[in-house]
């Protein structure tokens, strides 16, 4: 008994870095050399297949999602998206999925990207840092949303928040420039 208690700890705690990065929200913050603006990536792995990025840079306006549902084709054959959306802890927020586009990535697994800008970039930020249990994804182009934790999502949020508000016309940025030129 003492030998299998003892296997199944083992096994457990090699297992632990194989796991390591799935199922939580993660970042990675970097500076561009170029342009001297930071990246933020912010990722979900669901699977080795299935993941949902987050990018904001902050030399360029509003952020990225990128979303991986796991399967392969020709994402060229998607050209409108219908039914995008997201969801925060059971709300769908309001905001303009209008500017996407589809894409591939590895060995030709489909990506639906969505761009947010302005008040649209804020509220989704806002919404994802806020986040108690799950984020849903609905890329317009899969028969079903990827529903995703919000397992480190408030961490992640900070950072993607830093991000956005150091941009160049972002929302947070243009009220305090313009409450400064009122004094």
């Amino acid at each position: 008994m003492r030998t299998l208690a003892a296997v199944t700890t083992t096994i457990f705690f090699l297992a632990q870095p194989v796991l390591a990065g799935f199922e939580r929200w993660t970042y990675e913050v970097e500076t561009d050399p170029f342009t001297k603006g930071t990246r933020v990536t912010v990722d979900y792995l669901a699977s080795i297949r299935e993941a949902v990025l987050v990018f904001c840079d902050s030399s360029q306006a509003g952020v990225t999602i990128r979303i991986v549902p796991g399967w392969e084709g020709e994402a060229s054959a998607f050209d409108v998206f219908s039914g995008a959306a997201i969801a925060v802890d059971g709300e769908v927020l309001e905001v303009s999925l209008a500017d996407a586009a589809t894409g591939s990535v590895g060995s030709g697994q489909v990506t639906a990207e969505i761009y947010l800008r302005g008040e649209d970039a804020k509220l989704f930020l806002e919404s994802f840092t806020g986040a108690r249990s799950e984020l849903g994804f609905k890329d317009g182009i899969s028969s079903a949303a990827l529903i995703v934790s919000a397992n480190g999502s408030t961490a992640a949020g900070e950072q993607l928040l830093a991000c956005y508000n150091a941009q160049e016309g972002s929302v947070e940025r243009s009220a305090i420039q313009e409450s400064a030129s009122t004094e």
